[in-house]
């Protein structure tokens, strides 16, 4: 069966991935955003990541309910920032099971993500002395380990970067961005050629291995 796929602007699209990239605001402990670098953005000919495994739970972008997740987790509660028009919804989780602590955000935008509260965004990034709190519970063994689809995850090198997305790097840059851009086909509202699709990954690199990691995806007009 189809999914049911809402339509929205390219405008709207737009600042519904920034809400999701780069939120701010003090809350309870919201996802961190990345630094908005121009023309550091790698093309792809494919999407760089379309969801999250979740040792064998699969968070697939744009069809997995928020509320799917939290009850596969069994711990934790949906965060919320924003008007609900362009808002954010988040769960918010610790690995401790990792070599190193990780701390991990799963995220919708409030209207994007449609009335399912459709999975947009994963973050993640490694920890140090802070474990886990009320806002961030630690997630449960049998949920790791954690690792979106393409395999990558923290800690990985940046050749592993590099040969998993099929692309050079850029050298000596702390913070690597990739994206992609296609098309999926539509009910027509859109025009003949179908949905816009923009799918996403940003890294950190601190002494040549990953330590943060996010990935978004949207679909719109």
């Amino acid at each position: 069966m189809m999914r049911r796929m809402k339509v929205f602007t390219r405008a709207t699209a737009v600042i519904a991935v920034d809400a999701i990239l780069s939120l701010t605001v003090a809350a309870a402990t919201p996802p961190p955003g990345t630094p908005q670098l121009a023309g550091t953005r790698i093309a792809l000919q494919a999407k760089p990541s379309t969801g999250l495994w979740m040792g064998t739970f699969h968070v697939v972008l744009e069809q997995t309910p928020l509320l799917e997740v939290r009850n596969a987790v069994g711990v934790g509660a949906v965060s919320n920032q924003g008007e609900a028009g362009e808002g954010i919804s988040w769960l918010c989780y610790t690995n401790l099971s990792s070599s190193f602590p990780e701390r991990i955000w799963i995220s919708t935008h409030r209207e994007m993500g449609g009335p399912e509260q459709r999975v947009m965004g994963v973050t993640a990034q490694l920890l140090g002395e802070n474990l886990a709190n009320p806002d961030c519970p630690a997630l449960p063994r049998a949920l790791t380990p954690l690792r979106i689809d393409n395999g990558l995850w923290l800690n990985v090198t940046a050749p592993e970067v590099a040969t998993t997305l099929h692309t050079a790097i850029g050298a000596g840059r702390e913070w690597q961005q990739f994206s992609y851009s296609g098309k999926v086909r539509g009910s027509g509202k859109c025009g003949a050629d179908g949905f816009d699709l923009q799918n996403g990954l940003a890294v950190k690199l601190r002494a040549g291995r990953v330590t943060f990691l996010q990935v978004n995806q949207v679909t719109s007009c």
